[in-house]
């Protein structure tokens, strides 16, 4: 690279954002034909040379010898770093011994190897205007700062490219020292040449004044690009949904809270475990931090990139946007009951919102307002759960008898057997219509029972105040079951089981560690519905118990999809399946984190817990009325 110095303004410099290399900008042509005009109007310059220019010229002027010296040690530094050892120790020796011996104090400084931002720490005088990246990039900005020299045009080098290889070119090129003073020698003859005048003069300070206003210019343009690329940066925010993401359940929550602010998320089935991504917004960000959230800020180029690799056929991904947030509801008394339900505690802990419904408003039609509907752990044959041999003496068996009995009465109904009837019929139409349905533990089980015995007593006297039919398995209609088959009532109203659909904890006999089910699977592509149903981030799930804890295989219907299961034990856990318009899912056992729940036992606390792959595919459920569905192929 030849460098010259200029003694007329044909040339003015610019920071070129944000990689911050100086570029020169031709702009007129010189007089006495003194350089040579690139054949581009744009030319880079390599940050060391320019900074090796400014360096010698600051020692040839006697101006900032100690930083000088800490700037050519940098250089020789990051020169040996970089490979460069073109006689790298000769090319600053003579700078470095002109500073000293102009400045003894500078001795005591030594041999600094620390990179160019710290040393400018070290002085104190960090220009704010640069940013923080390679310091290769930062050198000729740092320079002009620290030294405290500002180059006008009349000091401007230009510049071009001789080949493959850049040479400092003079008429004598036996040292930089020489060099330099070749240089300045004829900067101040042709400054003082009789040729110029005070016409000269005049225009040098039309120069400075013009470059005072360049210089403005270029700041502004700084700061908007700054902002830009800042704006650029936070573009998108991903939620990580693997093994990085700290609070798994406030997630879901807070895709449910964007929602309802009317904001599109994106859902990225099977990438980091089922992410989230949506557009950048300071509000979000903030929910993330109160929340616990892990997150990334990323830029619309690497969202596009990630939305590319998951669009890719051989990668086993998609992407389904979320749009409205889904109205919920759960089917739960209004009495207390001495259990917690793991619906309602995860709905409170990601902070989504729901309404309690009953045989009221379910029965009034009130179901038509909402898009998901949950079943409490609620028994829809009219038998209340089943407890009469363990606790028909305690008040709250006793309130909740009363409570349903009541019910029963104000609606015309005789029983409670024949209240739930018509409650499990109601819900059934709500299906049909394009309600989503979620069920856990004896609420999956006993709506099938309900519904496949409608024209049969099941319940004994204790219960509705009548004898069971004793040809009530007989009469069982499985045509109107969405679920299950051929399964064998029990019909022992002291037996705490309602059929063989569920498999008897007595004659399971499996070992806490060794209760697992596995999820499948599908295809993110072809198989949508149960992609979205199953997204975690295991598949392997810890069991867990309930009234009703597990499905026979052989008692699932074959229409329906087994999306979780352990396969030795030939148990189906979790399952999903359509209804008119609508779809339906069970899932079975009580609390996902408490393997053996009890009547009467405190509830879980779901902060020790914020990573639950059980109670992440219940929140699966909530979010999945809110996605664009295609039709499964399974």
């Amino acid at each position: 690279m030849r460098l010259r110095i200029l003694d007329h303004p044909i040339a003015i410099v610019s920071m070129y954002v944000p990689r911050l290399h100086i570029y020169v900008r031709f702009v007129g042509s010189a007089q006495h034909g003194q350089v040579m005009k690139p054949r581009r109007g744009l030319c880079q310059l390599q940050p060391f040379r320019v900074s090796e220019y400014i360096l010698s010229m600051a020692v040839a002027h006697h101006q900032n010898h100690r930083a000088s010296i800490l700037l050519l040690q940098t250089l020789v530094y990051h020169r040996t770093k970089w490979g460069d050892t073109r006689a790298s120790a000769y090319k600053y020796n003579h700078l470095l011994q002109r500073c000293i011996a102009q400045d003894k104090t500078s001795l005591g400084l030594g041999n600094i190897q620390l990179s160019t931002l710290d040393h400018l720490k070290q002085l104190g005088r960090y220009p704010a205007r640069f940013v923080e990246g390679n310091p290769q990039n930062q050198l000729i900005g740092f320079t002009c700062a620290v030294i405290g020299y500002r180059i006008t045009p009349l000091d401007l080098i230009t510049a071009y490219v001789d080949g493959h290889h850049h040479k400092l070119s003079c008429r004598k090129r036996n040292s930089l020292g020489q060099l330099q003073h070749e240089f300045f020698d004829a900067g101040r003859q042709r400054t003082n040449c009789g040729n110029c005048g005070d016409h000269g003069h005049k225009i040098r300070a039309l120069i400075s004044y013009l470059w005072d206003i360049i210089d403005m210019v270029r700041t502004a343009i700084f700061c908007i690009i700054f902002f830009l690329v800042h704006l650029g940066k936070a573009a998108q925010l991903l939620i990580p949904m693997d093994e990085s993401q700290k609070n798994h359940l406030k997630s879901y929550g807070l895709a449910f809270w964007l929602l309802k602010q009317q904001q599109e998320v994106q859902w990225l089935l099977n990438y980091q475990g089922g992410s989230f991504m949506f557009n950048y917004s300071a509000a979000a960000e903030k929910e993330c931090k109160v929340r616990g959230i892990t997150y990334e800020t990323i830029t619309d180029g690497a969202a596009n990139a990630i939305i590319t690799e998951i669009q890719n056929p051989s990668a086993n991904m998609n992407v389904v946007k979320l749009l409205n947030a889904p109205k919920i509801a759960v089917y739960s008394p209004k009495t207390k009951q001495p259990w917690d339900d793991a619906v309602t505690l995860v709905l409170t802990y990601a902070e989504i919102p729901y309404d309690i419904v009953f045989d009221d408003e379910v029965l009034g039609g009130k179901l038509l307002e909402y898009d998901w509907l949950h079943l409490h752990h609620e028994d829809f044959t009219g038998q209340f759960g089943k407890f009469y041999s363990s606790y028909h003496s305690a008040p709250w068996y006793v309130a909740e008898v009363e409570e349903a009995e009541a019910m029963a009465k104000k609606h015309g109904f005789g029983s409670a057997r024949e209240l739930k009837r018509a409650v499990v019929f109601k819900i059934r139409d709500f299906m049909l219509g394009g309600g989503f349905l979620f069920a856990m533990c004896s609420a999956t089980d006993t709506y099938d029972i309900a519904m496949a015995a409608a024209k049969t007593d099941i319940c004994e006297s204790m219960f509705d105040g009548t004898p069971a039919d004793g040809r009530a398995q007989e009469k069982l209609d499985y045509e109107k079951c969405i679920a299950f088959k051929d399964f064998t009532l029990i019909e022992d109203p002291m037996y705490y089981e309602f059929s063989n659909i569920d498999v008897d904890p007595v004659q399971r006999r499996v070992r806490e560690e060794e209760d697992l089910f596995t999820l499948f699977d599908y295809s993110a592509k072809w198989d949508l519905i149960p992609s979205i149903l199953c997204q975690n981030h295991t598949r392997t799930i810890k069991g867990f118990m309930g009234q009703t804890t597990a499905y026979r295989g052989q008692l699932v219907r074959s229409d329906v999809l087994v999306m979780g299961e352990n396969a030795l034990l030939n148990e189906a856990r979790y399952i999903h399946g359509e209804l008119g318009k609508g779809t339906w899912t069970f899932f079975g056992g009580h609390d996902p984190e408490d393997y053996q729940h009890f009547v009467g036992e405190p509830p879980t606390d779901l902060n020790l817990h914020p990573n639950s792959p059980g109670y992440r595919l219940i929140l699966n459920n909530i979010l999945f009325p809110s996605a664009q569905k295609a039709k499964q192929k399974t």
